[in-house]
């Protein structure tokens, strides 16, 4: 379901809690929306790094706030189409950003375009990102489920079945959740699926599924 619609006539809102007493609290709302450097509000979602920046995916680029402004990542910071659909940082503290125009990460203050041989990593709504805590990181696009290694100071893109044979062939998933003990969870449809040490247990589903591989 697209949330587009959704999101598109609201602005960016920041919550801040406010301690009454030890039994009650009340909320203080501050709105955020163009005139304050948001340069688009149709917002895909939010996410914070470890030096506690704001991470915003939008239809129009990325921005991050430092607390007192926003910054814009668009096409000038390469992001060649700027309809990003979601963004991760991940267990690196690399920002990861992806859509229909591929998947990027950002180095220095420029998008980077992630390519598996010469082919996008194009993402529509049912796509997802996740990060490992060994720094790998799962992207699901239109295509199939790729596994993303650091290689020094590039990355090695393979299809997960690529790197993991006894994972079944070009799973299309449509959720992804790294969970903390380890294991990966993933949704898709037509089959379920739990994966625990490279053994893969398959069931098929009417409508849809959930697997788990660790």
């Amino acid at each position: 379901m697209r949330i587009t619609a959704l999101f598109r006539w609201l602005t960016f809102t920041v919550l801040m809690t406010v301690c009454m007493a030890a039994s009650s609290q009340s909320f203080t709302f501050k709105e955020y929306g163009q005139e304050h450097g948001l340069g688009d509000l149709a917002i895909r979602g939010i996410n914070q790094d470890r030096n506690g920046l704001l991470w915003i995916s939008t239809e129009n680029g990325v921005f991050r706030y430092d607390g007192s402004r926003f910054i814009e990542y668009g096409r000038k910071q390469g992001l060649l189409n700027p309809l990003v659909r979601t963004a991760i940082i991940d267990s690196r503290g690399v920002v990861w950003a992806g859509g229909p125009g591929g998947v990027y990460y950002l180095r220095g203050d420029r998008f980077h375009e992630l390519l598996h041989g010469d082919k996008l990593l194009d993402m529509d709504d049912g796509s997802a990102i996740a990060s490992l805590s060994s720094g790998e990181v799962l992207i699901s696009s239109v295509h199939a489920l790729y596994s993303v290694v650091p290689s020094g100071d590039t990355w090695d893109v393979k299809r997960f079945d690529e790197r993991y044979p006894s994972v079944p062939a070009k799973i299309k998933t449509y959720g992804l959740l790294a969970a903390r003990d380890g294991s990966v969870w993933s949704g898709g449809a037509g089959s379920e699926e739990h994966s625990t040490s490279g053994h893969t247990r398959r069931r098929r589903a009417a409508h849809s599924s959930m697997s788990s591989a660790r």
